[in-house]
């Protein structure tokens, strides 16, 4: 594993705020719609107007999200379950495709290993000993934790009556998203280890396959940590615009 700075997400988001000399989130949301708006007008010609509406819902988060984002922040004294969302590969996509940093690059990275050390933490639900442990040294049950993603999505799908009105292929592409976020992002950490045929079609996950936790408190611990977890990215991937204030208040 990589050795990790005590940065998360929105310490570095931070960091790019006063790089370009703004002054406030609502700064940074205001120019970051207008990177979006002009990097997106290279290839309107070759889109639907739906697709335009589905790719800006996706790359321009609204302001109150990026507000949550840049509220995670390192710091011993506030307890990750206080977190009202999760900054996930989709997200730094969207900076990538704004032109805020360029792929490769070391910010590129340090954003990657941020989001590491937010899922941990999250996870974990505390700082103690994880600048000693930096990942799951065992992993759990593909099986076991996959069901909890599937049945986090099928609560938040049956929760929300606006559903009823999708297509089929918006809760597919929903349930797209959904996968991509988390499937990856808990390989990364080594929470899970993924077929070898999965692996190949994903990148950053930069482990090998081990045995599960033997742990039977510690696995039930953790697997509820997971639905709280993917909860907070169902409840932001709202296309509505929703927030996952909600969503944690109930969990609260």
């Amino acid at each position: 594993m990589p050795e990790y700075r005590r940065e998360l997400p929105g310490d570095l988001l931070d960091a790019l705020l006063r790089q370009h000399e703004l002054a406030n989130v609502a700064e940074f949301d205001r120019a970051h719609q207008n990177r979006i708006a002009r990097a997106m007008e290279r290839s309107l010609g070759e889109m639907t107007s739906e697709e335009q509406d589905s790719l800006w819902e996706r790359l321009a988060p609204s302001y109150h999200k990026w507000t949550n984002r840049f509220a995670i922040m390192w710091d011993p004294n506030v307890s990750p379950m206080q977190w009202r969302a999760m900054f996930t590969l989709e997200n730094l996509d969207a900076l990538l495709f704004a032109g805020w940093l360029d792929e490769g690059s070391d910010l590129h990275r340090h954003f990657l290993q941020a989001i590491d050390l937010q899922n941990m933490l999250k996870l974990r639900k505390t700082y103690k000993g994880i600048e000693q442990e930096l990942a799951f040294q065992q992993s759990l049950d593909l099986a076991q934790v996959y069901d909890q993603l599937a049945w986090a999505f099928a609560d938040f799908v049956r929760g929300h009556p606006e559903t009823r009105d999708w297509s089929f292929d918006q809760i597919g592409q929903f349930a797209k998203m959904y996968m991509e976020n988390t499937m990856p992002t808990l390989a990364a950490i080594g929470l899970i280890d993924l077929p070898d045929d999965w692996r190949e079609r994903l990148i950053h996950t930069g482990r090998t396959r081990g045995s599960a936790s033997e742990d039977g408190d510690e696995s039930s611990l953790l697997l509820a940590s997971v639905r709280e977890w993917a909860a907070l990215i169902l409840a932001d991937l709202r296309p509505d615009g929703s927030d996952a204030h909600s969503a944690q208040g109930q969990q609260v």
